[in-house]
Protein backbone atom coordinates (compact mmCIF):
# COMPACT_ATOMS: atom_id res chain seq x y z
CA UNK A 1 0.00 0.00 0.00
CA UNK A 2 2.49 2.29 0.94
CA UNK A 3 4.62 1.81 -2.26
CA UNK A 4 1.42 2.48 -4.41
CA UNK A 5 0.95 5.46 -2.54
CA UNK A 6 4.58 6.59 -3.31
CA UNK A 7 4.27 5.85 -6.82
CA UNK A 8 0.84 7.25 -7.35
CA UNK A 9 2.54 10.65 -5.56
CA UNK A 10 5.63 10.69 -8.42
CA UNK A 11 2.71 9.72 -11.29
CA UNK A 12 1.05 13.08 -10.11
CA UNK A 13 4.31 15.06 -9.37
CA UNK A 14 5.16 14.11 -13.44
CA UNK A 15 1.99 15.26 -14.76
CA UNK A 16 2.17 18.56 -13.31
CA UNK A 17 5.27 18.84 -13.55
CA UNK A 18 4.96 18.83 -17.43
CA UNK A 19 2.01 21.20 -17.75
CA UNK A 20 3.76 23.34 -15.35
CA UNK A 21 3.01 25.83 -18.02
CA UNK A 22 -0.28 25.56 -17.58
CA UNK A 23 -0.57 25.79 -13.87
CA UNK A 24 1.50 29.53 -14.55
CA UNK A 25 -0.40 30.94 -17.15
CA UNK A 26 -3.44 32.90 -15.78
CA UNK A 27 -5.92 34.22 -18.57
CA UNK A 28 -5.01 37.72 -17.39
CA UNK A 29 -1.35 37.27 -18.19
CA UNK A 30 -2.12 37.84 -21.24
CA UNK A 31 -0.36 34.54 -23.43
CA UNK A 32 -1.76 32.04 -25.05
CA UNK A 33 0.73 30.75 -26.42
CA UNK A 34 0.84 27.69 -23.89
CA UNK A 35 -2.41 26.10 -25.61
CA UNK A 36 -1.84 24.62 -28.77
CA UNK A 37 -4.38 26.42 -31.39
CA UNK A 38 -6.47 22.64 -32.00
CA UNK A 39 -7.01 22.98 -28.40
CA UNK A 40 -9.39 25.69 -28.74
CA UNK A 41 -12.65 24.30 -28.34
CA UNK A 42 -16.04 25.08 -27.21
CA UNK A 43 -15.41 24.96 -23.28
CA UNK A 44 -18.31 22.73 -22.83
CA UNK A 45 -17.01 19.87 -24.91
CA UNK A 46 -14.12 20.06 -23.04
CA UNK A 47 -15.58 19.70 -19.32
CA UNK A 48 -18.29 17.21 -20.48
CA UNK A 49 -15.53 14.98 -21.32
CA UNK A 50 -14.09 14.86 -18.55
CA UNK A 51 -16.73 13.79 -16.42
CA UNK A 52 -17.71 11.40 -18.60
CA UNK A 53 -14.47 9.98 -20.20
CA UNK A 54 -16.14 9.61 -23.38
CA UNK A 55 -18.62 12.45 -24.27
CA UNK A 56 -17.29 14.65 -27.59
CA UNK A 57 -14.01 11.84 -28.24
CA UNK A 58 -14.63 12.82 -31.85
CA UNK A 59 -14.53 16.25 -30.93
CA UNK A 60 -11.44 16.69 -28.81
CA UNK A 61 -7.51 16.42 -30.51
CA UNK A 62 -5.93 13.48 -29.16
CA UNK A 63 -3.05 15.17 -27.29
CA UNK A 64 -5.76 17.11 -25.38
CA UNK A 65 -7.43 14.10 -24.40
CA UNK A 66 -4.79 12.76 -23.68
CA UNK A 67 -4.08 14.98 -20.44
CA UNK A 68 -7.77 15.42 -19.19
CA UNK A 69 -7.56 11.31 -19.22
CA UNK A 70 -4.01 11.80 -17.52
CA UNK A 71 -6.40 13.81 -14.83
CA UNK A 72 -9.13 11.78 -14.62
CA UNK A 73 -6.63 8.36 -13.73
CA UNK A 74 -4.07 10.05 -10.91
CA UNK A 75 -7.30 12.57 -8.75
CA UNK A 76 -8.27 11.02 -5.80
CA UNK A 77 -11.81 10.04 -5.89
CA UNK A 78 -14.18 12.08 -3.99
CA UNK A 79 -17.65 10.38 -3.39
CA UNK A 80 -18.65 10.61 0.33
CA UNK A 81 -18.01 7.46 2.31
CA UNK A 82 -21.29 6.04 3.77
CA UNK A 83 -22.27 6.85 7.10
CA UNK A 84 -25.66 4.60 8.42
CA UNK A 85 -28.44 6.86 9.67
CA UNK A 86 -28.17 5.22 13.04
CA UNK A 87 -24.48 6.39 13.39
CA UNK A 88 -25.44 10.00 13.01
CA UNK A 89 -25.39 12.39 15.66
CA UNK A 90 -28.54 14.67 16.73
CA UNK A 91 -27.14 17.93 16.84
CA UNK A 92 -28.62 20.26 19.69
CA UNK A 93 -28.54 23.29 17.78
CA UNK A 94 -28.57 24.01 14.34
CA UNK A 95 -28.82 28.15 14.67
CA UNK A 96 -26.52 29.95 12.34
CA UNK A 97 -25.27 27.09 10.34
CA UNK A 98 -25.45 27.22 6.73
CA UNK A 99 -26.70 23.56 5.23
CA UNK A 100 -22.66 23.68 3.72
CA UNK A 101 -21.92 23.72 7.86
CA UNK A 102 -25.01 21.74 8.72
CA UNK A 103 -24.23 18.62 6.41
CA UNK A 104 -20.20 19.15 7.66
CA UNK A 105 -20.45 19.53 11.43
CA UNK A 106 -23.15 16.53 11.31
CA UNK A 107 -21.16 13.94 9.21
CA UNK A 108 -17.82 15.09 11.13
CA UNK A 109 -18.55 14.79 14.58
CA UNK A 110 -20.80 11.65 13.26
CA UNK A 111 -17.34 10.14 12.30
CA UNK A 112 -15.78 11.50 15.32
CA UNK A 113 -17.46 9.95 17.69
CA UNK A 114 -17.61 6.54 15.55
CA UNK A 115 -13.96 6.91 15.86
CA UNK A 116 -13.55 7.25 19.76
CA UNK A 117 -16.04 4.62 20.10
CA UNK A 118 -14.20 2.05 18.04
CA UNK A 119 -10.56 3.22 20.06
CA UNK A 120 -12.23 3.03 23.79
CA UNK A 121 -10.17 5.87 25.29
CA UNK A 122 -11.14 6.64 28.92
CA UNK A 123 -10.52 10.18 29.88
CA UNK A 124 -10.62 11.84 26.44
CA UNK A 125 -9.33 14.95 25.46
CA UNK A 126 -9.94 16.74 22.12
CA UNK A 127 -8.52 19.42 20.33
CA UNK A 128 -10.48 21.58 18.35
CA UNK A 129 -7.70 23.15 16.07
CA UNK A 130 -8.75 26.35 14.14
CA UNK A 131 -12.38 26.05 15.95
CA UNK A 132 -13.88 29.42 14.73
CA UNK A 133 -17.19 29.68 15.77
CA UNK A 134 -17.32 26.56 17.80
CA UNK A 135 -19.83 24.74 15.59
CA UNK A 136 -17.99 21.49 15.91
CA UNK A 137 -17.03 21.92 18.89
CA UNK A 138 -20.50 22.41 20.73
CA UNK A 139 -21.24 19.03 18.72
CA UNK A 140 -18.77 17.34 20.07
CA UNK A 141 -19.45 18.23 23.51
CA UNK A 142 -22.65 16.96 22.79
CA UNK A 143 -21.92 13.97 21.23
CA UNK A 144 -19.42 12.70 23.96
CA UNK A 145 -20.45 14.23 27.43
CA UNK A 146 -17.35 12.68 28.40
CA UNK A 147 -14.99 14.64 26.70
CA UNK A 148 -12.93 17.72 28.00
CA UNK A 149 -12.60 19.69 24.91
CA UNK A 150 -10.20 22.70 23.87
CA UNK A 151 -11.45 24.81 21.22
CA UNK A 152 -7.97 26.83 19.54
CA UNK A 153 -8.64 29.33 17.12
CA UNK A 154 -5.80 32.37 16.23
CA UNK A 155 -8.46 34.70 16.13
CA UNK A 156 -9.39 36.24 18.92
CA UNK A 157 -12.72 37.59 17.40
CA UNK A 158 -13.72 34.34 16.42
CA UNK A 159 -13.04 32.68 20.12
CA UNK A 160 -15.06 35.53 21.55
CA UNK A 161 -17.98 35.10 19.05
CA UNK A 162 -17.56 31.08 20.24
CA UNK A 163 -18.30 31.77 23.68
CA UNK A 164 -20.69 33.94 23.07
CA UNK A 165 -22.37 31.13 20.95
CA UNK A 166 -21.56 28.56 24.09
CA UNK A 167 -23.63 30.88 26.02
CA UNK A 168 -26.53 31.74 24.04
CA UNK A 169 -26.96 27.61 23.42
CA UNK A 170 -27.28 27.75 27.53
CA UNK A 171 -29.81 29.97 27.62
CA UNK A 172 -31.82 29.24 24.94
CA UNK A 173 -31.94 25.65 26.30
CA UNK A 174 -32.34 26.61 30.03
CA UNK A 175 -29.20 24.22 30.79
CA UNK A 176 -27.43 27.01 32.29
CA UNK A 177 -24.70 24.15 33.84
CA UNK A 178 -24.57 22.51 30.14
CA UNK A 179 -21.23 22.08 29.01
CA UNK A 180 -19.80 24.05 32.32
CA UNK A 181 -15.78 22.53 32.26
CA UNK A 182 -16.49 20.68 29.57
CA UNK A 183 -15.21 23.16 26.64
CA UNK A 184 -12.47 25.45 27.26
CA UNK A 185 -11.53 28.33 24.38
CA UNK A 186 -8.41 29.62 23.97
CA UNK A 187 -6.83 32.39 21.49
CA UNK A 188 -3.46 31.16 19.76
CA UNK A 189 -1.31 31.37 16.86
CA UNK A 190 -0.66 27.64 16.15
CA UNK A 191 2.81 26.30 15.01
CA UNK A 192 3.53 22.12 15.52
CA UNK A 193 5.61 23.53 18.99
CA UNK A 194 2.35 26.04 20.30
CA UNK A 195 0.38 23.46 19.85
CA UNK A 196 2.26 20.87 21.80
CA UNK A 197 2.75 24.20 24.40
CA UNK A 198 -1.44 25.03 24.77
CA UNK A 199 -2.17 20.89 24.99
CA UNK A 200 0.26 21.11 28.09
CA UNK A 201 -0.62 24.16 29.86
CA UNK A 202 -4.15 22.61 29.26
CA UNK A 203 -3.73 19.10 30.73
CA UNK A 204 -0.68 20.50 33.29
CA UNK A 205 -4.29 20.37 35.70
CA UNK A 206 -5.31 17.14 34.99
CA UNK A 207 -5.56 14.31 37.34
CA UNK A 208 -5.19 10.16 36.16
CA UNK A 209 -3.57 7.37 36.10
CA UNK A 210 -1.06 7.90 33.51
CA UNK A 211 -1.08 10.11 30.60
CA UNK A 212 -4.52 10.75 29.63
CA UNK A 213 -5.23 10.61 25.65
CA UNK A 214 -5.60 13.85 23.29
CA UNK A 215 -7.37 13.81 20.01
CA UNK A 216 -6.50 16.62 17.23
CA UNK A 217 -9.15 17.48 15.01
CA UNK A 218 -10.01 20.83 12.87
CA UNK A 219 -12.83 21.02 10.22
CA UNK A 220 -11.24 23.68 8.04
CA UNK A 221 -7.01 23.26 8.57
CA UNK A 222 -6.35 26.08 6.08
CA UNK A 223 -3.31 26.55 4.77
CA UNK A 224 -0.33 25.34 6.06
CA UNK A 225 -2.43 24.35 9.49
CA UNK A 226 -2.74 20.66 8.76
CA UNK A 227 0.74 19.59 8.31
CA UNK A 228 1.19 21.83 11.21
CA UNK A 229 -1.02 19.74 13.31
CA UNK A 230 0.14 16.26 11.26
CA UNK A 231 3.56 17.58 12.99
CA UNK A 232 2.82 18.49 16.13
CA UNK A 233 1.58 14.81 16.32
CA UNK A 234 4.53 13.17 15.01
CA UNK A 235 6.84 15.46 17.60
CA UNK A 236 4.61 14.78 20.07
CA UNK A 237 4.95 10.82 19.79
CA UNK A 238 8.90 10.89 20.21
CA UNK A 239 8.46 12.20 23.64
CA UNK A 240 9.60 11.11 26.77
CA UNK A 241 6.26 9.65 28.31
CA UNK A 242 7.28 9.54 31.60
CA UNK A 243 7.34 13.14 31.48
CA UNK A 244 4.15 13.96 30.04
CA UNK A 245 0.75 14.29 30.98
CA UNK A 246 -0.80 13.38 27.83
CA UNK A 247 -0.03 11.35 24.92
CA UNK A 248 -1.62 11.48 21.40
CA UNK A 249 -3.89 9.00 20.34
CA UNK A 250 -5.08 10.51 17.03
CA UNK A 251 -6.02 13.02 14.83
CA UNK A 252 -9.04 13.69 12.08
CA UNK A 253 -8.29 16.71 9.79
CA UNK A 254 -10.04 18.51 6.83
CA UNK A 255 -7.36 20.46 4.69
CA UNK A 256 -8.85 23.62 2.92
CA UNK A 257 -7.35 27.33 1.99
CA UNK A 258 -4.40 25.82 -0.21
CA UNK A 259 -3.76 29.22 -1.57
CA UNK A 260 -2.26 29.64 2.03
CA UNK A 261 -0.09 27.78 2.54
CA UNK A 262 3.33 28.60 3.03
CA UNK A 263 5.63 28.67 -0.35
CA UNK A 264 7.38 25.54 -0.81
CA UNK A 265 4.52 23.94 2.07
CA UNK A 266 5.09 20.86 0.31
CA UNK A 267 6.94 17.45 1.74
CA UNK A 268 8.18 16.34 -1.76
CA UNK A 269 8.29 18.37 -5.15
CA UNK A 270 7.51 21.94 -4.73
CA UNK A 271 4.34 23.21 -6.57
CA UNK A 272 3.96 27.00 -8.01
CA UNK A 273 1.87 28.98 -5.98
CA UNK A 274 -0.63 29.11 -9.22
CA UNK A 275 -1.41 25.85 -8.18
CA UNK A 276 -2.11 26.10 -4.43
CA UNK A 277 -4.95 28.25 -5.79
CA UNK A 278 -5.67 25.95 -8.55
CA UNK A 279 -6.47 23.24 -5.95
CA UNK A 280 -10.00 24.54 -4.75
CA UNK A 281 -11.76 23.80 -8.07
CA UNK A 282 -14.34 21.36 -8.26
CA UNK A 283 -15.35 20.61 -11.91
CA UNK A 284 -16.79 17.31 -11.54
CA UNK A 285 -19.42 18.54 -9.81
CA UNK A 286 -20.53 21.94 -12.44
CA UNK A 287 -22.88 19.67 -14.39
CA UNK A 288 -25.25 18.34 -12.97
CA UNK A 289 -26.49 14.65 -14.32
CA UNK A 290 -29.65 13.65 -15.61
CA UNK A 291 -31.01 10.30 -15.12
CA UNK A 292 -30.70 8.71 -19.05
CA UNK A 293 -29.73 11.89 -20.59
CA UNK A 294 -27.20 12.58 -22.39
CA UNK A 295 -24.38 14.52 -20.48
CA UNK A 296 -24.66 17.24 -23.25
CA UNK A 297 -28.33 17.98 -22.02
CA UNK A 298 -27.16 18.23 -18.18
CA UNK A 299 -27.54 21.85 -16.91
CA UNK A 300 -24.54 23.87 -16.27
CA UNK A 301 -24.82 25.17 -12.77
CA UNK A 302 -25.43 28.59 -13.20
CA UNK A 303 -22.61 30.33 -11.23
CA UNK A 304 -20.03 28.05 -13.12
CA UNK A 305 -21.09 29.97 -16.51
CA UNK A 306 -21.20 33.08 -14.77
CA UNK A 307 -17.34 32.58 -12.78
CA UNK A 308 -15.67 31.61 -16.43
CA UNK A 309 -17.77 34.75 -17.82
CA UNK A 310 -15.97 36.85 -15.52
CA UNK A 311 -12.64 35.24 -16.53
CA UNK A 312 -12.90 35.77 -20.31
CA UNK A 313 -14.32 39.39 -20.27
CA UNK A 314 -11.83 40.61 -17.96
CA UNK A 315 -8.85 38.88 -19.66
CA UNK A 316 -10.36 40.38 -22.79
CA UNK A 317 -10.33 43.79 -21.40
CA UNK A 318 -6.88 43.62 -20.27
CA UNK A 319 -5.90 42.61 -23.78
CA UNK A 320 -7.41 45.80 -24.82
CA UNK A 321 -5.89 48.14 -22.44
CA UNK A 322 -2.55 46.60 -23.70
CA UNK A 323 -2.91 47.38 -26.81
CA UNK A 324 -0.57 50.29 -28.43
CA UNK A 325 -4.09 52.70 -29.67
CA UNK A 326 -5.07 52.18 -25.74
CA UNK A 327 -5.01 55.68 -23.49
CA UNK A 328 -5.28 56.53 -20.29
CA UNK A 329 -8.49 59.07 -20.64
CA UNK A 330 -8.55 60.49 -17.20
CA UNK A 331 -7.38 59.74 -13.71
CA UNK A 332 -9.01 56.28 -11.91
CA UNK A 333 -12.59 57.44 -10.56
CA UNK A 334 -11.97 55.90 -6.98
CA UNK A 335 -8.64 56.61 -5.16
CA UNK A 336 -7.14 53.36 -4.25
CA UNK A 337 -7.94 52.69 -0.23
CA UNK A 338 -5.57 50.88 1.99
CA UNK A 339 -7.78 47.76 2.31
CA UNK A 340 -7.01 46.58 5.87
CA UNK A 341 -6.48 42.65 6.81
CA UNK A 342 -9.96 40.56 7.54
CA UNK A 343 -9.76 39.18 10.95
CA UNK A 344 -10.28 35.72 9.24
CA UNK A 345 -7.22 36.18 7.66
CA UNK A 346 -4.54 37.12 9.52
CA UNK A 347 -3.51 33.88 11.32
CA UNK A 348 -3.34 31.73 8.12
CA UNK A 349 -1.78 34.45 6.02
CA UNK A 350 0.85 35.93 9.04
CA UNK A 351 4.17 34.16 7.31
CA UNK A 352 2.87 36.33 4.18
CA UNK A 353 3.56 39.72 6.24
CA UNK A 354 7.10 38.77 7.70
CA UNK A 355 7.91 37.25 4.20
CA UNK A 356 10.54 38.98 1.85
CA UNK A 357 9.12 39.35 -1.01
CA UNK A 358 12.63 39.05 -2.64
CA UNK A 359 12.84 35.13 -1.29
CA UNK A 360 10.31 34.11 -3.73
CA UNK A 361 11.55 33.60 -6.96
CA UNK A 362 9.26 34.87 -10.09
CA UNK A 363 9.04 31.59 -11.54
CA UNK A 364 6.81 30.69 -7.87
CA UNK A 365 4.28 33.66 -8.28
CA UNK A 366 3.45 33.45 -11.90
CA UNK A 367 0.27 32.32 -13.14
CA UNK A 368 -2.01 33.88 -9.52
CA UNK A 369 -3.87 36.29 -12.16
CA UNK A 370 -2.53 39.40 -9.90
CA UNK A 371 -1.78 41.66 -12.84
CA UNK A 372 -1.89 45.36 -13.06
CA UNK A 373 -4.97 45.65 -15.06
CA UNK A 374 -6.74 42.90 -12.70
CA UNK A 375 -5.79 44.87 -9.38
CA UNK A 376 -6.76 48.53 -11.03
CA UNK A 377 -10.20 46.94 -11.54
CA UNK A 378 -10.75 45.12 -8.67
CA UNK A 379 -14.22 43.67 -7.85
CA UNK A 380 -17.17 44.61 -9.53
CA UNK A 381 -21.09 44.01 -9.50
CA UNK A 382 -22.04 40.41 -11.27
CA UNK A 383 -25.11 42.05 -13.00
CA UNK A 384 -21.75 43.97 -14.62
CA UNK A 385 -21.02 40.82 -16.22
CA UNK A 386 -25.21 40.16 -16.80
CA UNK A 387 -26.59 42.64 -19.36
CA UNK A 388 -24.40 42.39 -22.42
CA UNK A 389 -20.61 42.93 -23.56
CA UNK A 390 -20.85 47.09 -23.79
CA UNK A 391 -22.42 47.21 -20.72
CA UNK A 392 -19.70 45.40 -19.00
CA UNK A 393 -17.14 48.07 -20.65
CA UNK A 394 -19.87 50.83 -18.79
CA UNK A 395 -19.31 49.79 -15.81
CA UNK A 396 -15.69 48.31 -15.86
CA UNK A 397 -14.53 51.73 -17.37
CA UNK A 398 -16.29 53.74 -14.82
CA UNK A 399 -14.84 51.70 -12.22
CA UNK A 400 -10.66 52.45 -14.01
CA UNK A 401 -11.74 55.64 -15.19
CA UNK A 402 -11.87 54.99 -18.72
CA UNK A 403 -14.30 56.97 -20.95
CA UNK A 404 -15.26 54.44 -23.99
CA UNK A 405 -16.48 55.64 -27.12
CA UNK A 406 -18.20 53.70 -29.49
CA UNK A 407 -16.13 55.81 -32.16
CA UNK A 408 -12.74 55.46 -30.53
CA UNK A 409 -10.06 52.99 -31.61
CA UNK A 410 -10.08 52.07 -27.88
CA UNK A 411 -13.61 50.71 -27.77
CA UNK A 412 -13.05 46.63 -27.86
CA UNK A 413 -15.05 44.71 -30.06
CA UNK A 414 -15.96 41.64 -28.42
CA UNK A 415 -13.55 38.48 -29.88
CA UNK A 416 -14.95 35.76 -30.09
CA UNK A 417 -11.85 33.78 -30.93
CA UNK A 418 -9.68 35.00 -28.42
CA UNK A 419 -13.05 35.06 -26.02
CA UNK A 420 -12.75 30.75 -26.82
CA UNK A 421 -9.01 30.60 -26.10
CA UNK A 422 -9.21 32.27 -22.96
CA UNK A 423 -12.20 30.18 -21.66
CA UNK A 424 -10.31 26.97 -22.79
CA UNK A 425 -7.54 27.95 -20.82
CA UNK A 426 -8.83 28.91 -17.48
CA UNK A 427 -11.25 25.47 -17.76
CA UNK A 428 -8.73 23.52 -18.81
CA UNK A 429 -6.50 25.15 -15.31
CA UNK A 430 -9.46 24.15 -13.53
CA UNK A 431 -9.92 20.20 -14.70
CA UNK A 432 -5.82 20.10 -13.73
CA UNK A 433 -7.11 21.41 -9.84
CA UNK A 434 -8.39 18.06 -8.41
CA UNK A 435 -4.74 16.60 -9.52
CA UNK A 436 -3.54 19.45 -7.55
CA UNK A 437 -5.16 19.11 -4.53
CA UNK A 438 -4.86 15.04 -4.90
CA UNK A 439 -0.56 15.52 -5.03
CA UNK A 440 -1.16 17.90 -1.64
CA UNK A 441 -3.40 15.35 0.44
CA UNK A 442 -0.80 12.24 -1.03
CA UNK A 443 2.03 14.21 -0.04
CA UNK A 444 1.10 14.73 3.45
CA UNK A 445 -0.27 11.50 3.75
CA UNK A 446 2.94 10.03 2.40
CA UNK A 447 4.92 11.96 5.02
CA UNK A 448 3.14 10.96 7.44
CA UNK A 449 3.30 7.21 6.81
CA UNK A 450 6.85 7.26 6.82
CA UNK A 451 7.30 9.22 9.94
CA UNK A 452 4.72 6.76 12.15
CA UNK A 453 6.61 3.59 11.08
CA UNK A 454 8.26 1.41 13.37
CA UNK A 455 9.23 2.69 16.66
CA UNK A 456 9.60 1.11 20.23
CA UNK A 457 6.91 0.77 22.53
CA UNK A 458 5.03 2.94 20.45
CA UNK A 459 1.11 2.61 19.58
CA UNK A 460 0.94 1.27 15.93
CA UNK A 461 -1.27 4.15 14.52
CA UNK A 462 -3.46 3.95 10.95
CA UNK A 463 -3.21 7.00 8.74
CA UNK A 464 -5.66 6.88 5.80
CA UNK A 465 -7.93 9.31 3.61
CA UNK A 466 -11.36 9.43 4.17
CA UNK A 467 -14.10 11.09 2.05
CA UNK A 468 -15.85 12.98 4.70
CA UNK A 469 -18.37 15.44 3.11
CA UNK A 470 -20.33 15.68 -0.41
CA UNK A 471 -18.95 18.16 -2.42
CA UNK A 472 -22.46 18.43 -3.97
CA UNK A 473 -23.87 20.44 -0.79
CA UNK A 474 -20.92 22.75 -1.31
CA UNK A 475 -18.39 21.25 0.55
CA UNK A 476 -15.31 20.97 -1.78
CA UNK A 477 -12.78 20.10 0.00
CA UNK A 478 -14.09 16.63 1.78
CA UNK A 479 -10.87 15.13 2.13
CA UNK A 480 -9.96 14.13 5.76
CA UNK A 481 -6.64 12.54 6.83
CA UNK A 482 -7.73 10.56 9.76
CA UNK A 483 -4.85 8.46 12.53
CA UNK A 484 -5.95 6.19 15.14
CA UNK A 485 -4.81 2.48 16.15
CA UNK A 486 -8.22 1.50 15.00
CA UNK A 487 -10.70 3.05 12.21
CA UNK A 488 -14.27 2.98 11.70
CA UNK A 489 -15.17 0.66 8.96
CA UNK A 490 -17.57 2.97 6.71
CA UNK A 491 -17.75 2.07 3.19
CA UNK A 492 -15.98 4.24 0.67
CA UNK A 493 -17.73 5.96 -1.79
CA UNK A 494 -16.31 4.15 -4.21
CA UNK A 495 -17.27 1.21 -2.53
CA UNK A 496 -20.77 2.05 -3.30
CA UNK A 497 -20.97 2.02 -6.95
Amino acid sequence: MFSGLDHHLRELADLLYEHNDILCTHPNDLDLSVLPPSWAVPWRQLLEYYVTGSANSDKLPDDLKRLVDAIRALQLPRRPMTIPEENLVALHSTKGMSPKKLHEVKRMASYIKALVEDNGDDHLHIVDVGAGQGYLTRALAHALPSAKILALDADEGQTTGAELKLGNQKRLHKEPNALSGQITHRTALITPLSLLEVVDDWIKGEQADGPVPVLFVALHSCGSLTPDILKAFVDCRSRDSSLTRWRPCGVVVVGCCYNLMYPGGLFTRPLPLSAYHLAAQIPETWLEPLAEVAVSDWNLQPSIELATRKVAWRALLAYTLNSPDAQILQQAVEEEQPKGKKSADVPVKWWLDAQPSESLQPDQIKGVGQTAAAMRLGKIPDSAYTQGWEHFLRVSGKKIGLVWNAESSLFPARDKDLERRIEVLHVLRCLVGPAVESAIVLDRLAWLKGQLRGGDNKPVFQAELINLFDQRTGSGRNIGICVATSLPSFRSGEEQQ
